[in-house]
């Protein structure tokens, strides 16, 4: 049986065979195949997705257990339509076996059409032009104040009448020379009754921050049976009396695009992050932007961020709100996502949402981004801390090779901590360590000095998994005998390990030290060097000179990284120098006790 559980699943799934016939699968799959689970699940693939997804399942089968590969692929549903579905894969423990779970994007659609009715309820009464807005309901005392812009709601707050009354006077939000006009405002609200006007000053709208003029508008209404009243409020120029329409834009919204930005996107995530709520803390980063930037220019790029956002915002929807924060970096705060599985639904939608912009215009270089995610009362209960773990899950995600989303795991991924609380959050990323690994590292290198190098193996295993890297070997001795490995069966030549030791590329070591993030720079310059690490698929290393007791080069480390490009944290280059230091002095201690 596989090792992932079909039944449990919320979505349909079904572990299938690699020509993707049914073998196993819940009531949700079986609802949706019917009569056609007895033929090949490609039968309701759209013809031009059907080479896609053959794609996807031969990669399938390359995945390590705790991955997956997606695509947006459109299947024929029992009424005989075509519609747009997330279909996720992963490696089953058999090899002739694919686990296969496809999710509806029709969720979006429904939550703007929500939204959209919302706005029309606005509409039919009122101007809005970007303003804040509220409603109230006299049946329940229920007040609800709140900017909205495109799909996202911003909450300035939504709780009783009397009870939101209540704080903005104990926090003297509103100017006192204003009290009798807001006091005013709250009693002709209550009564629900009348069309009128207020101005006043205040701090609401800027959460405390800074004094604005209002003007509030408010207006009686039936709907659906119930009496409402709605309200439009505006920020006013104190000096001149007119709207201050930029306001929205200069004090909440990033002006290239339109979503909240990094002050405010904050603001809302340390008001939103507390105990006992389901918050999940997510960071989006668009993956080498750089190069699109240089390639296309810098007017596409900012296309490019402004569509980014759009498709973040859209899979979001009212579950939450999404800012930038950097260039190409944007933050989500998502609410109520019922656990992780829904979680995940939702990270998927936005690698996906990102996946499918451009495509006339990139072809095979399509846009992909990684996201990092931790969640309130699971991960930590504090904003900054969350953010710095989400931005640890982001780093790993990178590693891992991009173009995927990793939601933090402890026993994954080791307890969170960071080497230095005083690092800025843009160098925060050379800090993350799991303790448990640290501590069982140190463990380790304690014992090979004390009792030799027997437990080399743990060590590189260990190293390996700790700097994500691929792989490791060790060369030692007059021929250059491989002592030492992790994976045991990764192999190396001996006589191309002496390319290595030519005296122009020995040059370019440090205090026996060389770093490279991009093997590719080699080609013209070392290139007998340059063939064997394409030959061993290597895509950046570091390597370390291992020297005897007379000081002469008498071996190699070499940590390698072939599944993407490994861009190697200062820490990570110590952690392994230090490591290769420790084994340097017990090789020598070896020979000199011979």
């Amino acid at each position: 049986m596989s090792r992932i559980n079909v039944i449990t699943s919320l979505y349909p799934a079904a572990k299938f065979t690699l020509a993707l016939t049914v073998h196993e699968a819940n009531s949700r799959m079986y609802l949706f195949l019917g009569e056609r689970q007895y033929s090949s699940f490609y039968k309701v693939v759209k013809e031009e997705d059907v080479q896609r997804l053959k794609n996807a399942v031969e990669k399938c089968k390359k995945l390590l257990p705790d991955e997956e590969i997606s695509e947006c692929i459109r299947l024929l549903d029992q009424q005989g339509e075509y519609g747009k579905y997330i279909v996720t894969l992963k490696n089953c423990d058999e090899e002739e076996y694919v686990y296969l779970e496809m999710q509806r994007l029709g969720g979006d659609e429904r939550e703007l059409k929500e939204l959209k009715d919302r706005l029309e309820l606005f509409e039919t009464y009122l101007t809005i032009n970007g303003k804040a807005l509220f409603i109230y309901s006299p049946q329940d005392d229920m007040f609800h104040l709140f900017w909205m812009d495109y799909s996202q709601v911003m909450d300035v707050c939504k709780m009783p009448l009397k009870e939101w009354r209540r704080q903005v006077a104990e926090k003297k939000l509103v100017a006192v020379k204003d009290m009798g006009a807001f006091e005013n405002f709250c009693d002709t609200l209550a009564q629900g009754s009348s069309e009128q006007t207020f101005t006043f000053s205040g701090r609401i709208l800027s959460f405390g921050d800074t004094q604005d003029g209002y003007k509030i508008q408010m207006i009686p209404r039936e709907h659906q049976g119930r009496k409402i009243v709605l309200g439009v409020w505006a920020l006013v120029n104190e000096k001149t009396g007119g709207d201050a329409d930029d306001y929205l834009e200069g004090t909440f919204v990033d002006s290239l695009t339109k979503i909240l930005n990094k002050k405010s996107i904050t603001e809302y995530a340390q008001r939103t992050v507390k105990p006992g709520s389901q918050v999940a803390v997510v960071i989006v980063d668009v993956d080498y932007f750089k190069n699109f930037n240089d390639t296309y220019g810098h007017l596409f790029g900012d296309q490019v961020i402004v569509a980014v956002a759009d498709a973040i915002r859209n899979a979001v929807g009212e579950n939450g709100m999404v800012g930038r924060i950097g260039g190409d970096e944007f933050l989500v705060i998502l609410k109520d996502y019922s656990d992780e599985a829904g979680l995940r639904s939702y990270l998927r939608s936005i690698k996906f949402n990102v996946s499918m912009l451009f495509l006339d215009r990139m072809g095979e270089k399509r846009l992909t981004c990684s996201i990092g995610a931790s969640q309130c009362g699971v991960d930590s209960n504090d904003y900054n801390e969350l953010f710095r773990i989400a931005d640890k899950a982001l780093y790993i995600a990178k590693q891992k090779g991009r173009n995927r989303f990793i939601i933090y795991d402890v026993k994954k991924h080791g307890k969170f901590h960071m080497a230095d609380a005083g690092f800025d959050l843009t160098e925060i990323r050379d800090g993350f360590y799991s303790e448990s690994d640290m501590s069982r590292m140190n463990k380790l290198l304690a014992k090979m000095v004390l009792n030799g190098r027997d437990c080399l193996p743990e060590i590189l295993e260990l190293l390996v998994h700790i700097v994500m890297s691929d792989r490791i070997v060790i060369f030692w001795g007059e021929q250059r005998d491989v002592i030492a490995q992790y994976p045991m069966d990764y192999m190396w030549d001996q006589d191309e390990l002496y390319t290595f030791e030519a005296a122009d590329y020995l040059s370019q070591f440090e205090d026996d030290v060389l770093v490279k993030t991009n093997t590719n720079s080699m080609e013209y310059t070392f290139p007998a060097v340059f063939r064997i690490l394409k030959k061993h698929g290597v895509q950046s290393y570091i390597q370390i000179l291992l020297r005897n007791g007379a000081g002469e080069p008498y071996g190699m480390v070499s940590l390698e990284s072939c599944s993407n490009r490994n861009d190697f944290s200062k820490l990570a280059v110590q952690l392994v120098e230090n490591m290769c230091r420790i084994l340097n002095a017990v090789l020598i201690r070896e020979i000199t006790e011979k």
